[in-house]
């Protein structure tokens, strides 16, 4: 339901800035045989890129300038110089001309001395005086199939090794990393539990970031996985000899599915400190493709294990999660740095977004931070840092969050480019940085600092000063907005206005039994309960009605960073039925014009409000995310679950009645229940269906059967 409960959630939209930024990436494969015609200097080139299209845009969302990325991969099979690399227009077999050139040639090549692996980095500019034409952008993001890239050597001067441009997502995903998740044989064990064999302080935050490429139709075709974890507490004179993804789940040692590279020994230094490996899956291996795609939809059937010379099994591991993310717009100005800076014209429009696990309280427990700023400065300018600082408007603080430029710094040659990093967070300044963002972000900036003005050169904060109080406009249920009674252990939606600084999901609590009743400082009371939460935003709150709660006017108040709300009165009733949707049981699919039911279908309508069940449910207890992970991997039968019954249900279709075969609460969520029912012979047409409980009706959903 953690998932499931956002397709319900009404979309927010950001404030709009003069200009704003987007960062869209692509990828290609690049083999020699698909040049036109194929190479033959080096047949055994092979090679990877992602670029990164990093758009600047207007108030009105038109694309104004930007610049692109090429961050290529290659291994060559002979000593040889690398002339070239640019995007060509052209279809798959078709050679094109060049419509944007990395800035390789003529003196800036690399030369390869021996045959073997490297990479390769380049920035260009586009739009206003540049070479690039924004139309050139809009044509590769519109069709980037028709669009491919190529890199050219002194061996094969037309090209050496070419691929066409597939669209592609960036997705963050982390785990928290300790000994005690570390098991000493592949067997199975109970699952969650440890073993004692590890006999060491080492913990860790790892964030991986999946830039995956899917071709047309829809399969995972190339990939970039980024490792990025953060140690701690290592013992002096570590070394790393390890770092992969393993696929299974908690309690339970798997095979390797994506290696990072690190082969090691890679000394741990002092104890603490960061690996930062990416790397280019091989697109000949289908299941480390078809897990990098799976890490984005199910994380939690992957762990990261850091392998070192005492531990050559893993000295720790940690399960990957999901997280919640937030993201703000920035426009950072020289005018905004305390004290201004006053002998410089230029402005950065950016974003910054946060990526966050979360503690069982709703707390922050690491996170991820990725920085998107594009300075437009008048002429050449060397960047030195870009970091989070602590401090309101008007004031300086020191840094709470550093962002990492490519070897400590980046020059943009025409003072305009792009400044992307992502950054993983822990430790007690960085995970303290984030719980005060999450409640008051504009007492956060981003700042970034050039050689010319050190201290900073153009300042933004992450969001306006906002103090004012929440107010509660109306509550209703999550499963229609016009039912305005509500039951205990209802999901409702809360609407008004400053409910919550930051928007949060709850995509990064993962592993507990029992939900928030706090996020981001934000609580919610019925009379005096509080009350588990889904979701907070400035003007929504998706929460529980806690089951302790009686029938009866009710007072609900919101307690923000900001201070309390004023009460607004709800009405609650013992039962308040609502339907979200209907699916077939036999595979979970939506019934609609497109899917119709027939008779003799068992169908499920998934609901809330059906008030106390039998056994009494808990306010807020979801069960345990271990019950059903021996089905799951086929190695025996799960306990049988406890099934929690509602109060006796009935239902019409087509204002017929029906035989109801089960009304539950649903296993694994709060909230929510479920109850089947079979498709009587004889009916079709587009049927309302109409579930009662007590003397309270849900509101009609249609059914469509043939």
């Amino acid at each position: 339901m953690r998932r499931t409960l956002s397709v319900f959630i009404l979309a927010l939209s950001a404030p709009l800035f003069a200009q704003s930024v987007q960062s869209i990436p692509v990828r290609a494969v690049l083999l020699p045989s698909n040049e036109v015609p194929a190479a033959t200097a080096d047949t055994s080139a092979t090679g990877s890129a992602t670029v990164w299209i990093h758009l600047v845009k207007d108030s009105s969302g038109n694309i104004t300038s930007g610049s692109v990325d090429f961050d290529a991969d290659y291994n060559l099979g002979v000593a040889v110089t690398i002339t070239g690399m640019h995007i060509h227009q052209g279809a798959a077999g078709v050679a094109g001309p060049v419509v944007v050139s990395s800035g390789l040639g003529g003196s800036n090549t690399i030369a390869v001395p021996t045959p073997g692996a490297g990479s390769v980095f380049e920035q260009v500019p586009f739009g206003g005086s540049a070479p690039v034409p924004v139309a050139t952008i809009q044509g590769i993001l519109s069709n980037p199939s028709g669009y491919y890239l190529n890199i050219h050597t002194t061996d094969n001067p037309a090209g050496a090794m070419r691929g066409q441009l597939l669209p592609a997502t960036y997705s963050v995903r982390m785990g928290l990393l300790d000994t005690s998740s570390e098991l000493t044989t592949p067997a199975a064990v109970t699952p969650g539990v440890g073993s004692d064999a590890v006999n060491s302080e080492a913990s860790g935050v790892v964030s991986i970031q999946v830039i995956l490429a899917r071709d047309s139709s829809g399969n995972p075709a190339s990939a970039q996985v980024v490792f990025d974890p953060n140690y701690a507490n290592f013992a002096a004179g570590t070394s790393f000899v390890g770092m992969h993804i393993h696929k299974g789940v908690p309690g339970f040692n798997g095979p390797v599915v994506i290696n990072s590279g690190l082969a090691g020994p890679v000394s741990a230094g002092t104890g603490s400190g960061n690996l930062h490996y990416p790397v280019d899956l091989d697109t000949t291996n289908a299941a480390a493709l078809a897990a990098a795609a799976d890490l984005i939809g199910n994380p939690g059937f992957y762990y990261v294990n850091i392998h070192t010379e005492a531990y050559p099994g893993g000295e720790v591991r940690g399960q990957l999660r999901m997280t919640d993310s937030e993201t703000f717009p920035l426009m950072l100005m020289p005018s905004n740095e305390v004290p201004a800076v006053t002998n410089l014209t230029a402005s950065a429009p950016g974003q910054i977004s946060f990526y966050t696990l979360r503690n069982y309280d709703g707390s922050v427990a690491a996170g991820t931070a990725v920085f998107d700023v594009d300075p437009e400065f008048p002429s050449s300018t060397k960047f030195v840092g870009m970091h989070v600082h602590s401090g309101a408007a008007g004031s300086s603080g020191p840094v709470v969050i550093p962002a990492e430029l490519p070897g400590g710094s980046q020059t943009l040659p025409s003072g305009s480019g792009n400044l992307f990093s992502a950054v993983t967070i822990s430790g007690t300044a960085g995970i303290d940085a984030l719980n005060g963002l999450v409640q008051t972000p504009a007492n956060y900036y981003v700042n970034i600092h050039t050689s010319t003005n050190p201290g900073g050169a153009a300042r933004a904060q992450v969001a306006t000063a906002n103090t004012t109080m929440p107010e509660v406009a109306s509550v209703v249920s999550n499963g229609a907005a016009a039912l305005t009674t509500v039951a205990p252990g209802e999901i409702v939606t809360i609407y008004g206005s400053n409910l919550s600084n930051y928007t949060s999901d709850l995509s990064g609590f993962s592993g507990y039994n029992s939900l928030p009743q706090s996020l981001n400082g934000v609580s919610v009371m019925f009379g005096e309960v509080k009350a588990p939460l889904f979701y907070v935003a400035p003007g929504q709150i998706n929460a529980q009605v806690p089951f302790e709660v009686t029938a009866g006017p009710q007072q609900v108040t919101v307690m923000s960073p900001n201070g309390m709300s004023g009460g607004f009165s709800a009405t609650v009733d013992n039962y308040a039925p609502s339907v979200y949707a209907v699916v077939r049981a036999a595979d979970y699919s939506v019934i609609g014009a497109s899917n119709p039911a027939h008779p003799g279908d068992i169908l499920i309508a998934f609901e809330t409000g059906m008030g106390q069940t039998t056994p009494p449910r808990i306010t807020g207890y979801l069960d345990p995310p271990t019950v059903f992970i021996l089905a799951v991997l086929g190695t025996g039968a799960p306990p049988s679950p406890t099934y929690f019954t509602t109060a006796a249900t009935t239902a019409t279709l087509g204002g017929a009645s029906i035989p109801v075969l089960s009304s539950v609460a649903t296993p694994g969520y709060a909230g929510l229940y479920q109850t089947a029912f079979t498709v009587p012979t004889g009916m079709s047409g587009t049927l309302p269906l109409v579930l009662t409980i007590g003397q309270a009706e849900s509101n009609p959903v249609n059914v469509v059967v043939q």
